[in-house]
């Protein structure tokens, strides 16, 4: 993915500066990873044997002139990560095809592993090509990198949007196919391109042009599972989520639920990867400048992951993954409470854990006009940070301040509570990081700097709320 050569010095989160090959989470579940001295940007995981190996672009923010190299995490949970490090380094020479090193993918053919990357460099034009590096270890700190194989952007179509290839092999046609991020006529494209040895490609065809805006459809996926096929991208501009599409036939006509997303704008760069049988999506979340929860937010941030199960209809749904609850050692009862209907109302519970999960459900009155939600940094009857459950414009909305204040959500989801009158919910905490996932539907992910061992509240405004079984591991 590009970034426009964004460079962001300081606003890092706090750091453990470890040696390579090092494991997080062996003494405490961590889940949602940074890198070894860095952030964690695009990821391009990749499933072989027992572990999920997920590549990512590294964002570093020491300002070198070159930039991103990959890096990769691998792990077998979603819980326990083994940091491998650096695999392909970036060249720092301003004229250098790899002075910075973008999205791209793995595959594994005759016991060779090749990642296909893009080499991005704003003072070439192109200042995007396709690339290649080998190696047969894919623990490897260094891989090969081809001499001779690159990709230009191919004539009739713009030569500086030409990235993030993924690359699959299609057992129905015998062929591999190589999908790639592109514009023609002014409008975000997905091309693909066929091979049947990864080292020569036909020519490229539409496989999905943008319909809904001129966006670009960054970091492609297309993979098939359980007689469904699923193209995802990320929409670069103007609401920054991971979009999907569904189809019968890996060449389309691609079809579009009515929610056709997972996640809000705080889970970017998401790629689908098939793991142990299951499903699952894997992206970052963005840190925020000088880690404060109203700073500007940042390119990279933390690894997120969110499991993926399927509707009979094939359409996708969030979900939980279920080795973070069986992490932790302790389990206690919060009980259950309710609140009124009366006007702004709230109950204070006990601070939050660095790392926990809290599970529970919230009954509601489906034809109140009001609202119900988590608040965060708690003070008194105001929040510095919001989850809010709006029933009447059937949307769940983050805000990092104060209700009085909020206008535009940092980050929305469109989800039905009008036609329910309860949820099921789970909110998985580690460190600023949380993700809630409702009803196993639909997900919302941001940042909380400044909530954690601090109180904080349910709050109904307007509505009758009732919460019940509230459960926190730790």
């Amino acid at each position: 993915m590009n970034r426009n050569i964004i460079k962001t010095a300081g606003s890092a989160l706090a750091l453990v500066l470890i040696s390579s090959q090092c494991v997080f989470g062996a003494q405490d579940p961590q889940f949602f990873p940074v890198s070894q001295d860095g952030f964690i940007g695009d990821t391009m995981p990749f499933a072989d044997g027992d572990e999920m190996h997920i590549f990512y672009l590294n964002d570093q923010r020491n300002g070198a002139i070159g930039f991103h190299p990959w890096n990769k995490v691998s792990t077998a949970d979603f819980v326990n990560f083994r940091d491998i490090g650096e695999i392909l380094p970036v060249v720092h020479n301003e004229y250098d095809r790899d002075l910075a090193l973008g999205t791209g993918s793995v595959i594994k053919k005759d016991n060779v592993y090749y990642a296909f990357y893009t080499a991005h460099n704003g003072n070439i034009e192109p200042k995007e090509v396709i690339r290649m590096a080998t190696s047969t270890d894919i623990n490897a700190n260094g891989w090969e990198k081809s001499r001779e194989f690159m990709l230009n952007p191919p004539k009739g179509y713009e030569l500086n949007d030409f990235r993030d290839p993924y690359v699959l092999y299609n057992e129905s046609e015998g062929s591999y196919w190589m999908l790639l991020t592109a514009r023609k006529d002014n409008h975000g494209v997905i091309l693909y391109m066929k091979s049947d040895d990864l080292l020569n490609w036909g020519d490229p065809q539409i496989l999905y042009r943008n319909e809904t805006n001129r966006s670009n459809m960054e970091c492609p996926t297309l993979i098939s599972y359980n007689g469904f096929w699923y193209l995802s991208y990320s929409e670069q501009e103007p609401n920054r989520i991971v979009k999907y599409l569904v189809s019968e036939s890996p060449g389309g006509p691609f079809e579009s639920f009515d929610i056709n997303y997972f996640d809000g704008a705080g889970f970017y760069a998401g790629r689908i990867e098939k793991f142990r049988g299951k499903l699952y999506i894997i992206g970052w979340t963005p840190s925020k400048a000088n880690s404060t929860d109203s700073g500007s937010i940042d390119w990279a941030g933390n690894l997120v992951a969110h499991g993926l199960r399927q509707g009979a209809n094939g359409q996708l749904f969030p979900v939980p993954i279920p080795e973070r609850s069986g992490s932790f050692a302790n389990k206690r009862a919060l009980g259950n409470f309710g609140l009124s209907s009366a006007g702004y109302q709230f109950k204070t519970m006990e601070p939050l854990k660095e790392r926990m999960i809290l599970k529970g459900k919230m009954k509601y009155d489906a034809n109140a006009n009001g609202y119900f939600g988590f608040g965060f940094n708690h003070a008194g009857a105001e929040n510095n940070i919001n989850v809010v459950f709006d029933i009447n414009k059937n949307q769940i909305r983050f805000y990092h301040c104060p209700l009085k204040e909020a206008k535009v959500p940092e980050s929305k989801v469109a989800y039905a509570l009008k036609q329910h009158s309860g949820i099921d919910f789970e909110l998985v905490v580690d460190d600023s990081v949380f993700v809630l996932y409702v009803n196993g539907e639909i997900a919302l992910t941001a940042r909380n700097y400044n909530g954690i061992q601090k109180n904080w509240s349910v709050f109904s405004d307007n509505c009758r709320l009732s919460g019940e079984d509230f459960t926190v591991l730790y």
